[in-house]
């Protein structure tokens, strides 16, 4: 591996150097193969993409978290009251996202998120482990209160229950 690539590689981790590869494929658009099935390395771009946004979703968690030890328990209700616990409004905008662009922080608006925090009633505490903070408008990817994220599918989506009181949770997976 060339110097260049390693120090791309410390510097992004193994989710960025595969989207960053898959990114210079001279053919990294939709493509199939002859069979029929998706193109190598599309696919694995996409699933750079969905593991970067994943981790994400847990810093933007524990951002959350983070502010709501300073404010009684309580998430906050937008990103912008929590700026300073975030490492930059870049992590608002999940790698997958191509619909979006990510303008500068002054003219940043909720709208230019890929990520929507779903929970913002006024039961929206560090009490509640399932409570589902925020959503990836992409992947449909989920981040829970207790700082894990959940990859989102189907079946997970069947799992959301909305709550009167504004708040969002996870039920638990049936077997």
């Amino acid at each position: 591996m060339d110097s260049k690539l390693k120090c791309i590689a410390r510097a992004m981790g193994l989710a960025g150097v595969c989207l960053a590869l898959a990114s210079c494929s001279p053919d990294s658009g939709d493509k199939k193969t002859a069979a029929g099935q998706e193109d190598p390395a599309v696919k694995a771009k996409k699933e750079a993409q969905s593991a970067e946004c994943l981790t994400n979703l847990k810093a933007i968690t524990k951002a959350m978290r983070m502010w709501a030890d300073a404010h009684e328990g309580n998430f906050p209700k937008g990103f912008i009251l929590m700026s300073n616990e975030l490492s930059g409004w870049k992590l608002l905008h999940c790698p997958g996202d191509d619909s979006r662009g990510m303008p500068d922080l002054a003219q940043v608006k909720s709208e230019d998120l890929s990520y929507k925090i779903s929970s913002i009633g006024t039961n929206a505490t560090t009490n509640s482990l399932d409570l589902v903070l925020v959503q990836c408008v992409v992947h449909g990817h989920v981040a829970i209160s207790d700082g894990t994220a959940v990859a989102g599918s189907a079946e997970v989506q069947r799992r959301l229950k909305p709550v009167g009181d504004g708040t969002v949770h996870l039920a638990p997976a049936s077997h």
